[in-house]
């Protein structure tokens, strides 16, 4: 008990906006934990999902400790051009996403432990075909 008290104690002498920060790490790992563990493949401990733009959990095998950022796009791509695919996105254990990541996927794609993704950064193994230069898309 007296643990607790002493976390309570110091959670007290925090700043408002630190108060906020901690509240709000707490409701994402809360928030990722009950909603989207179970649409994962797999999901680690202490893996939190902030608000995103899209994402298909169904394709994913998210390790521990990971971090997605805000209005991040993790997409696999069941199908592309007509054709199936079975898309799988592999994550290590310690891999941070910033904001506005975008990640498409037809293939198996690994991303390995410890990896920070900077925002606004793109990662695919897909891409538009460009056999006539000349015919917009």
């Amino acid at each position: 008990m007296t643990k607790v008290i002493r976390k309570i104690r110091k959670f007290s002498g925090y700043s408002f906006s630190r108060k906020i920060e901690v509240m709000e790490y707490f409701y994402y790992l809360l928030v990722t934990q009950i909603i989207y563990k179970p649409r994962f493949i797999s999901l680690g401990k202490s893996s939190i999902v902030k608000k995103n733009l899209f994402i298909t959990p169904e394709y994913m095998s998210l390790g521990s400790n990971i971090f997605i950022g805000p209005q991040a796009r993790i997409e696999g791509a069941g199908m592309w051009h007509n054709k199936l695919y079975n898309p799988i996105l592999t994550i290590g254990d310690g891999v941070i996403f910033q904001q506005r990541c975008h990640v498409t996927f037809a293939g198996n794609l690994k991303i390995g432990a410890n990896t920070f993704v900077a925002h606004d950064v793109t990662i695919t193994d897909i891409d538009h075909d460009y056999k006539e230069i000349n015919n917009p898309i």
